[in-house]
């Protein structure tokens, strides 16, 4: 089977939440588990939220993405809500061959490319450490046949990072499907920090007032500095002592982003907007 049937296959398996008036709350955050205390108290404030779904943005256990680094750090923490967390892989989970400790942990949950519906919102997670090519073909194929007025993609690699890591050109032919088919959001971890941007579009791509990427790398592990603010960034944030999560109201036309402080509660960064199209 080639790649494209076999990454096509993944996307049609999926899962579909329904929307209250209000929308859907989902929560947010990558970089997680290791021998530190950072993800218990990130996963104490995801169960304090209590969203109706969690998206993992990679590096989810650390160092090695093993099997058993997946039972010892992160089973008893943001292993609690397991049931209603959708995951995407990073780098760390790939130095296990196959990625084979994220997959055996998740199941089924961790297809390369997932395709699926929360209320009123197509949202698909994608693998930015392998098939690139592959998965973009899907990813086009998946927006070109959707009818969703407001779509968000999520994956490890942020395209642009003010810190030493990110600014990964290996993501920018999804950037380009994303700006031509109009997606609103994209969710990335990676670099140790929180970071919000909003990133214009090329002349001539339907996503015309840009898109908006944050970087939420706070998810336990420990953070890092910035280095050199780009273009488009509007909120940093890090320090250890600053940890983490994006907590998203996903509404039907609309959504409204808050990062809450893991520790206190308290919302570091907050806003709404409307949806592209």
């Amino acid at each position: 089977m080639g790649a494209i049937a076999a990454l096509a296959m993944i996307v049609s398996a999926g899962l579909a939440l329904g929307s209250t008036a209000s929308g859907v709350e989902v929560v947010a955050a990558g970089d997680i588990a290791n021998t530190g205390r950072g993800d218990l108290r990130t996963s104490d404030r995801v169960l304090a939220l209590d969203p109706a779904l969690v998206l993992t943005l990679g590096d989810n256990v650390y160092p090695s993405g093993t099997l058993s680094q997946y039972r010892t750090y992160y089973a008893p923490t943001w292993g609690r809500f397991k049931g209603r967390t959708s995951p995407s892989p990073g780098n760390h989970d790939w130095e296990t061959a196959g990625a084979a400790g994220y997959e055996s942990y998740f199941g089924v949950q961790a297809g390369r490319v997932r395709s699926f519906v929360v209320g009123k919102w197509r949202v698909v997670s994608m693998d930015s450490s392998v098939n690139r090519s592959a998965q973009r073909r899907v990813l086009a194929s998946v927006l070109r046949g959707d009818a969703h007025r407001c779509e968000l993609l999520y994956f490890h690699h942020p395209r642009w990072s003010s810190s030493g890591y990110g600014n990964d050109r290996h993501v920018g032919p999804w950037w380009k499907t994303a700006y031509a088919q109009g997606v609103d959001l994209i969710l990335n971890g990676h670099a140790h920090q929180y970071e919000r941007f909003n990133l214009k579009a090329p002349s001539g791509m339907h996503a015309a007032d840009g898109i908006r990427q944050i970087v939420v790398g706070t998810g336990g592990a420990p953070t890092t500095r910035f280095v050199s603010i780009k273009s488009g960034s509007q909120k940093r944030i890090t320090g250890d002592a600053n940890r983490g999560v994006l907590d998203l109201r996903l509404r039907a036309t609309s959504y409204r982003w808050r990062f809450i402080d893991a520790t206190s509660g308290d919302v570091r960064d907050s806003g709404s907007t409307d949806c592209h199209r």
